[in-house]
């Protein structure tokens, strides 16, 4: 939800998407994963790291995913509505 929330509020601004998704995304990731993560790193505990690894990576991609397909559904209905203006 919040990418298409950043789509909308870039096109009313006038501003490009990532000036606004960039931020907007970052705490969306997962903290504790990602301290946990460099904790059994320095600690040298491999198992555990990359445990939290794979968790951290797949919450970030699930985010990337979901402003990817946030924007082509933008991108598609503006479009949409441009041809069907014309």
């Amino acid at each position: 939800m919040p990418c298409i929330y950043c789509e909308l509020t870039a096109r009313i601004l006038e501003i490009p998407v990532t000036v606004i998704l960039m931020p907007s995304t970052i705490p969306l990731l997962p903290g504790s994963t990602i301290y946990y993560t460099m904790l059994y790193a320095v600690k040298s505990d491999t198992d555990k790291m990359l445990e939290y690894v794979k968790a951290t990576i797949s919450a970030g991609l699930g985010i990337a995913l979901g402003a990817t397909v946030s924007t082509i559904i933008i991108r598609l209905a503006v479009s949409l509505a441009k041809k069907c203006r014309k």
